[in-house]
């Protein structure tokens, strides 16, 4: 028998997932030679030594602001997010289309 998974915990696998799409089309769109929109993003590439590293250090801390609003019961906050990094996948996915047809 298959036990339902919380909603809680359904939009933190969902935040999570966001997290490692949006690190592969990152990277992808990198290597591609677009340039990183978030000013976040872009001084953290900036500052490390391969994106990368910058990449996993800035979805480590969004895992890490994720894991919070799972914790504290957050869930509308969570999914909030989710909408928003679907948005940026989203833009990333636009971002390396563009650039393969350039």
């Amino acid at each position: 028998m298959i036990t339902p998974v919380p909603a809680q915990r359904k939009a933190l696998q969902l935040f999570v997932a966001l997290q490692c799409v949006d690190l592969i089309t990152t990277l992808t769109f990198l290597r591609q030679g677009t340039p990183e929109g978030n000013p976040l993003i872009h001084w953290a590439l900036a500052h490390a030594l391969a994106p990368w590293i910058a990449l996993i250090a800035t979805k480590g801390m969004a895992a890490m602001v994720g894991h919070y609003c799972y914790r504290k019961g957050r869930t509308t906050l969570l999914r909030r997010a989710n909408i928003g990094y679907c948005l940026v996948v989203g833009w990333n996915l636009i971002a390396i289309t563009a650039a393969m047809v350039a």
